[in-house]
């Protein structure tokens, strides 16, 4: 049975366990904190995604993966992707 489970974000980047096949579909602040919800299947076989983030108008690194979303942290907006992919 698929549900949908929410997992914070590590800031500036970083690792997160989520079931294998998640299909991440958001990403927002939440109480001051950058979260994004995934639709997943809790079988209890968990995957590693590779975060990183980037501010607008820094340079994006070639093997940044795959862009999740934006999120706006006045005066800041940061972009997610996820390089899980391309380790």
């Amino acid at each position: 049975m698929r549900t949908i489970w929410k997992f914070p974000v590590p800031f500036p980047g970083g690792d997160i366990a989520m079931p294998k096949g998640a299909k991440i579909l958001t990403l927002q602040m939440q109480q001051g904190v950058p979260t994004l919800w995934a639709e997943v299947v809790p079988d209890g076989l968990n995957e590693i995604h590779h975060l990183v983030i980037y501010g607008t108008g820094h340079p994006i690194h070639s093997g940044s993966g795959s862009y999740i979303g934006t999120f706006q942290d006045p005066p800041f907006v940061w972009h997610v992707y996820d390089a899980s992919g391309d380790l």
